[in-house]
């Protein structure tokens, strides 16, 4: 496992002038007013606490400044803060509000390392780094007198891959409380880059830290079937296809492109197990990313994914499921009118689930003969022999077509004959 370490630091001068509550901060440094602590009215954060540096209040009451134990530090709205003290505001002599400050670069971060665990309970599923860091204590006393400390939080930042419709990278930054020596998050998707960096209090001050990085390469797979119908060309078949990309139905055969959609190339072995659901002991196995398959007969069936990485990880939590419908009579024209209004310009069957390599359909005239062929239920006779229109009248129409269902009697397929008159 590599490690890359960098280091980026960037000193910031500003003079920085806001109103927070009821107080002033005048600074040519850095600072954040936290006012959302429990029993004291705010924290200060200084990044560096300068002479110029001044706390003032917003009020015009009689004013005056003292230290928590008491000690006089100023009669003025403004007062100049030390590290580490606490300040309370009495107004008309009344104690009224409690601050704390604290010189935020006297309590530097150090991050110290950063590596990938050995110790991995589930590496498919989640991941653990090792972390080293020091970071002292921000701490703050309450108007109670009371030890606390302010939060310190870390950020790990990576760029992961995820889906939604396609792989796309996805930033990650995951938030880890101090104190901490391991971090654990959900397996990458890709190689990537993790980086540790912080504080929060650095974060909101705009204060550029240290960070320190580390390479992982990926070995969790996470795949998304598909699953679409490939439509024959011509109108005329009916239910030609429905459902969606993981539950489809139409009429037979279903010519079904299925894709893998895998987290490629951590993902780089690929298993389609196709299976009749009334038989799924019985299944063949492909070994493409996507392949081409057609669902010959009539029944459920399932095509499930397995993918898996170098890494040994595995991904079976995806599959499409396939209805081929059954076969129902297929309809057959009385007529038919080759005049180029595009209405009824040929005589062809609509149908749905037959075997169209079986489809055989001979038309004869009324002296019997021979003026169409045809094994393709998709194509139709347009009137004409060797290009020239036939007369107008009655023909004589012979047509075997083959279900995609079994007869259930004899488990055999069983040809099915129809014979008619059509008018051209």
């Amino acid at each position: 496992m590599k490690m890359k370490k960098s280091i980026i630091t960037l000193i910031i001068l500003c003079f920085c002038f806001n109103a927070k509550a009821q107080f002033l901060v005048n600074s040519t440094n850095a600072y954040l007013q936290i006012d959302d602590l429990p029993n004291i009215d705010a924290v200060f954060l200084f990044n560096g606490i300068t002479p110029l540096t001044e706390i003032s209040y917003e009020g015009f009451e009689n004013v005056e400044w003292r230290e928590y134990d008491n000690s006089f530090v100023a009669n003025t709205a403004y007062f100049s803060p030390d590290n580490a003290t606490g300040y309370i505001l009495l107004i008309d002599g009344a104690p009224t509000y409690y601050i704390w400050v604290i010189d935020y670069s006297l309590y530097p971060v150090a991050l110290n390392s950063l590596s990938v665990s050995d110790l991995q309970a589930d590496i498919c599923t989640t991941l653990m780094l090792n972390a080293s860091v020091s970071a002292p204590d921000l701490v703050y006393f309450d108007k109670n007198n009371q030890r606390r400390t302010l939060t310190r939080s870390f950020t790990l930042h990576y760029v992961d891959y995820a889906f939604a419709e396609t792989w796309q990278d996805s930033v990650v930054n995951h938030t880890e409380t101090f104190p901490f020596t391991q971090i654990t998050v959900a397996a990458p998707k890709q190689d990537v880059i993790f980086c540790l960096s912080g504080d929060n209090f650095a974060k909101q001050m705009n204060i550029r830290t240290d960070s320190i990085c580390t390479d992982y390469i990926a070995v969790a797979v996470e795949t998304h079937a598909k699953g679409t119908i490939e439509e024959r060309p011509e109108n005329n078949e009916n239910n030609r296809k429905g459902g969606t990309e993981k539950d489809l139905n139409g009429s037979g055969p279903l010519n079904v492109y299925l894709e893998s959609r895998a987290n490629t190339p951590t993902a780089n072995y690929f298993k389609w197990q196709i299976y009749n659901i009334e038989n799924p002991q019985n299944y063949r196995n492909y070994y493409e990313e996507n392949i081409h398959y057609t669902f010959q007969d009539y029944g459920s069936y399932v095509a499930r994914l397995i993918v898996t990485s170098d890494g040994g990880c595995e991904s079976v939590a995806d599959s499409v499921e396939v209805q081929v419908e059954d076969y129902v009579d297929i309809q057959i024209p009385s007529a038919f009118s080759p005049n180029g209004d595009t209405a009824n310009e040929e005589f062809r069957i609509a149908y749905k689930s037959i075997n169209p390599n079986t489809y055989k359909c001979v038309i004869y005239n009324r002296w019997g003969r021979v003026v169409y062929r045809g094994n393709n239920p998709q194509k139709g006779w347009d009137g004409r022999v060797n290009g020239k229109m036939s007369a107008t009248g009655a023909y004589y129409y012979f047509i075997e077509v083959t279900p995609v269902k079994k007869d259930p009697k004899t488990g055999k397929y069983k040809v099915e004959k129809f014979s008619g008159v059509v008018n051209l």
